[in-house]
């Protein structure tokens, strides 16, 4: 029987129950990525406000549309020019200032011209729509860069490290670059991935929204031809 081992048995059982084990957080982790920490945490507030920003912003253009165009279509089978065009002022809508544009010219342009007329519009509407798509789109190229800058200075940093230690490498000295590179990389992929799913699921949702004004602002169009705007 090993009377060493047993005689030590309580010594090791007292040193595995008092040492912690060694763990990071989040903000550890942070805090080890660097000075290119600080373009991909300001990277990462942008994203999540121009997406909270397109996300209200999108709903709100949504909200009240349906009304707004089976109202402009009543008054117009009324003959009510007057009331639609008031509606059109009480509302922000985009859908509304295009049914004034309608209004305006309608009476004086033919159909062909009044369709050109409304396209013209209705690409200058859609620039609110799109707003912080760009973006968006940029910060899911360059976070990702920034990260990898970081992964390469980071890199750098441990290998003049070794360089300078000689034959005696201590790895405590090595550990700083090479926590940089990699939190970096991991950061500035995360936020490049955030930023890149917002943006395709914003332009997809607008894309949506731009096809239905399209359908209504030309359903509207085409009504006029069988009740004239006076």
């Amino acid at each position: 029987m090993n009377y060493a081992f047993m005689l030590t048995l309580p010594l090791r059982l007292q040193m595995e129950t008092t040492t912690p084990p060694a763990s990071l957080n989040v903000l550890d982790l942070a805090l080890k990525g660097g000075p290119f920490m600080i373009p991909l945490l300001a990277f990462s507030i942008l994203t999540v406000y121009l997406m909270v920003e397109r996300y209200f912003t999108l709903k709100r253009y949504r909200q009240g549309l349906d009304a707004l165009h089976r109202d402009i279509q009543v008054y117009i089978k009324a003959g009510q020019a007057a009331q639609a065009i008031e509606t059109c002022k009480r509302s922000d809508l985009p859908l509304a200032r295009l049914y004034l544009q309608l209004f305006e010219k309608r009476p004086t342009l033919s159909m062909e011209s009044m369709r050109e007329h409304m396209d013209y519009y209705g690409k200058k509407e859609s620039v609110h729509y799109e707003k912080n798509l760009a973006m968006m789109a940029t910060v899911s190229g360059a976070a990702p860069m920034v990260g990898f800058l970081g992964t390469v200075t980071g890199m750098i940093r441990a290998f003049y490290q070794m360089s300078i230690s000689g034959a005696s490498i201590d790895p405590s000295k090595l550990s700083g670059g090479i926590y940089e590179a990699m939190v970096t990389t991991a950061a500035g992929l995360m936020v490049g991935i955030l930023a890149y799913l917002a943006y395709n699921y914003f332009t997809v949702k607008v894309e949506r929204q731009l096809t239905e004004l399209e359908f209504m602002v030309g359903d509207t169009l085409e009504l006029t031809e069988k009740y004239p705007i006076a």
